[in-house]
């Protein structure tokens, strides 16, 4: 997960900013069979593009693995925002389906989000290996802020999609790969807790 603002003056006392949110879904966190491709399977990108306004874009990077596709996307919403409605930019192969929104009423894999986008799974309207879906999602005060939240529940992750079509019929619920920084906060977390331990 990253949080990327830039921020450039506009006037004398106003700011300007954009901001950029990826989440690179390579972390299983429930699967019935082995995704194919290259690691992360898939990508999303959340966007600022006007006030009240994020683009998401979902590029699924699998080159060889025929059949898999993305049939779901979760994402937290930080609360106050009303129910977003979907204009579609790149609706590859008629994928999109519909979207779903409460705060926690979507349960997946013990973790409670907030919004899904639901894509549909016949075969001629997935998105599939190489294929790249854009839309923006619209409601009073939204921007790529509000994603930058984790599930309530048993699991705690910024978004979950479900990716299926797997040779053997199975599917996987995938969860982003943490960032470096993430990472880097976890070791140093991990190597002061053995230090206390010495210490006892």
């Amino acid at each position: 997960m990253r949080l990327v603002i830039l921020c450039g003056l506009v006037g004398v006392g106003s700011i300007a900013s954009a901001a950029t949110l990826n989440f690179d879904f390579g972390t299983i966190i429930t699967s019935s069979g082995t995704p194919g491709g290259p690691n992360p399977w898939v990508s999303v990108q959340l966007d600022d593009v006007t006030a009240d306004t994020v683009r998401v874009t979902i590029s699924h990077h699998a080159t060889s693995a025929a059949g898999q596709y993305v049939d779901y996307l979760n994402l937290n919403v930080a609360s106050g925002i009303t129910t977003p409605t979907v204009n579609l930019v790149t609706n590859v192969n008629s994928s999109f389906n519909s979207l779903s929104y409460g705060t926690d009423s979507i349960t997946d894999a013990s973790a409670n989000f907030d919004l899904r986008l639901d894509f549909k799974n016949a075969a001629a309207n997935r998105i599939n290996p190489g294929d790249v879906w854009v839309g923006d999602l619209v409601s009073s005060g939204l921007s790529v802020a509000s994603f930058d939240e984790l599930s309530t529940g048993g699991v705690q992750v910024p978004a979950m999609l479900h990716y299926n079509g797997f040779a053997n019929g199975g599917s996987a619920k995938l969860a982003p790969v943490p960032e470096p920084a993430t990472l880097l906060g976890l070791s140093a977390g991990a190597a002061l807790l053995l230090r206390r331990k010495r210490k006892s």
